[in-house]
């Protein structure tokens, strides 16, 4: 006879993960089952969609909820969020899998502890290795306040897990950011309104795939700018937070698009870039901030006037054909 089920919701964005989707599904519902599993396909064009269904009638805790509009990771989240029946959250992505009874292991320390949110320990892995990653912090328990810390300027921590529904719901309220790295502002707030926060032994294997939508060169790629726009905003009310180190990745993201345009889109990189020089120019102690890395200054002056010229060239040649 089965145990009772989990009162956690598993929320599983998919997007054309139909090569994985199956081995996700079997590891979240391997030892005891979550209450309930949303799968929120994004408008996959490849067979992943019938495979959710085929996984619906397999499993009666699973749920497809099914996407009009393609709108990315973080608004697939959103929605699943707001069709989920249970208190706690966990956010899943298609091509990962859990260790047995992670789920498990992870809510019992919410609730032992008296916390708001318990992250597993992150292995990465791919098709020939398997490691632990980076952002795996130490000392627990933390406030929320310092989770939020160890994501400025580098990954240090990570929010898979489970972690209560209330967040959630905070988090995305009046949240309106549908860039590519969305889900990442999402997760800062969702560790801000946290007041504890607790890890646990069970094991989340993320998988290093070179396939994924934020690894491809392309357009949508730059809507990491805003992103970066977005955070430094964020950051600002919290003391500690590496404000410079912020600005100077920015910066060096900047100078990277600006590198690859003719692989992203000439139109779009000016476009984009333009946008980015316009706010952050407006950062109050932009200078004294660069000052501590004079190289990031020069990018910076050099990509205004690069900008700057090469709008006006193609301007020139567009009234010259006209």
């Amino acid at each position: 006879m089965r145990e009772p089920m989990i009162p956690v919701t598993v929320i599983v964005p998919n997007y054309n993960s139909g090569a994985y989707l199956s081995e996700s599904i079997e590891s979240i519902n391997s030892g005891q089952w979550p209450a309930e599993i949303l799968i929120i396909d994004d408008c996959s064009t490849d067979d992943s969609l019938e495979l959710a269904m085929k996984l619906q009638h397999k499993y009666s805790n699973i749920r497809l909820v099914k996407k009009e509009v393609r709108e990315g990771a973080a608004e697939a989240r959103r929605l699943g969020i707001i069709h989920a029946t249970q208190n706690w959250i966990s956010c899943i992505d298609a091509d990962d899998r859990l260790e047995v009874d992670a789920l498990k292991e992870a809510y019992e320390n919410v609730i032992i502890s008296g916390s708001d949110i318990c992250i597993f320990e992150l292995w990465r892995f791919d098709e020939k290795k398997i490691w632990k990653h980076d952002a795996n912090p130490k000392d627990f328990p933390k406030t929320g306040t310092e989770a939020v810390l160890l994501t400025f300027g580098g990954w240090q921590i990570h929010p898979l897990g489970v972690a209560r529904k209330s967040l959630y719901e905070k988090a995305y309220h009046g949240f309106a950011e549908k860039s590519l790295c969305a889900d990442e502002l999402i997760t800062r707030l969702v560790f801000s309104f946290a007041i504890k926060v607790v890890g646990c032994s069970k094991k989340y294997f993320y998988r290093s795939n070179l396939l994924s939508t934020t690894r491809i060169l392309n357009s949508h790629r730059l809507s990491s700018l805003r992103c970066h726009l977005w955070l430094f905003k964020f950051a600002q009310s919290y003391k500690e937070a590496p404000l410079g180190k912020m600005v100077r990745g920015s910066i060096g993201e900047a100078w990277f698009y600006w590198t690859q345009q003719k692989r992203i889109g000439t139109f779009a990189t000016l476009n984009a870039l333009r946008s980015f020089l316009a706010e952050i120019y407006s950062i109050n102690g932009l200078l004294r901030m660069l000052l501590q890395s004079p190289k990031h200054l020069v990018a910076l002056i050099f990509l205004s006037m690069a900008v700057w010229t090469q709008e006006k060239l193609m301007k020139n040649i567009g009234n010259w054909h006209e």
